[in-house]
């Protein structure tokens, strides 16, 4: 029977292991290396079936910075927290919102139907991230997204990643509330 309960600790702990490794400690969120892997996966079902479409956003919540000088640490990490939850709340279950790094925050819409999807989440992620965040003074953001469709043809899914950003850049020079889908 001890037998039986420390193989059965070591199953749980590799399991949780294999969990933190693949999400962000801090907000629950999937990481880098989980977002890129169900991005790959995205192009794979999209490489068997024409029709299947995707898309990445890069939304960078807008002067962030401004939350950890105002509030301190804790404060900028609850704020972290709270703009997870709300782009979760922005996008369907068959999607994925992932913390990429620091402030910066990845949308993974996966099995579009119309190519004015992402443009329709964005809207979204621009309501909820201008609500006001409650800390000890109220902290409202905003936010700048870059997007990329998968119709360009693409080999490497991750070029999708870094053309997001590049049209993130785009929709930051024009302010917070701004998106740009990537144009090659």
């Amino acid at each position: 029977e001890r037998h039986v309960r420390r193989s059965e600790a070591r199953r749980r702990l590799a399991a949780d292991l294999t969990r933190d490794a693949l999400r962000d400690l801090l907000t629950g969120l999937p990481n880098r290396t989980l977002f890129l892997e169900r991005l790959h996966q995205a192009a794979r079902r999209a490489s068997r079936r024409d029709a299947h479409m995707f898309a990445v956003l890069i939304v960078d919540p807008y002067e962030f910075g401004e939350a950890n000088r105002v509030h301190g640490r804790d404060g900028g990490d609850r704020a972290l927290v709270e703009v997870a939850r709300r782009l979760e709340g922005c996008i369907r279950g068959v999607d994925t919102v992932a913390r990429l790094g620091g402030d910066d925050f990845a949308i993974l819409l996966d099995g579009m139907r119309d190519v004015s999807d992402p443009t329709r989440v964005a809207g979204r992620v621009h309501e909820a991230l201008a609500k006001p965040i409650r800390l000890e003074k109220d902290l409202v953001l905003g936010s700048s997204i870059g997007i990329a469709i998968s119709l360009t043809g693409y080999q490497d899914p991750e070029d999708l990643v870094r053309d997001a950003q590049k049209a993130l850049v785009r929709a930051k020079t024009e302010g917070p509330g701004t998106h740009q889908m990537f144009d090659p």
